[in-house]
């Protein structure tokens, strides 16, 4: 358990380096940083992360669907 909440902290670190580089304003980071701060119990991170993918509004209508409703599990 403790390698695995490792590798989702790894990812994070990764999107957000990844949010920087150019042309990344078209990918979903913040939907797959939330999701991975999610599965390492960061909840209010996640929840952050998942506003700011909805805010945005693009993305596939599947992913911002689930953001949508991974935000009303977290309390959102």
């Amino acid at each position: 358990m403790r390698t695995e909440a490792l590798a989702f902290d790894e990812a994070v670190k990764l999107f957000e380096s990844s949010a920087t580089l150019k042309g990344a304003e078209i990918l979903p980071i913040d939907y797959r940083k939330g999701i991975a701060l999610q599965q390492a119990g960061r909840n209010d991170a996640a929840r952050l992360a998942f506003k700011s993918f909805v805010a945005t509004g693009k993305g596939q209508k599947s992913s911002l669907d689930d953001a949508r409703k991974r935000l009303e599990q977290l309390g959102g």
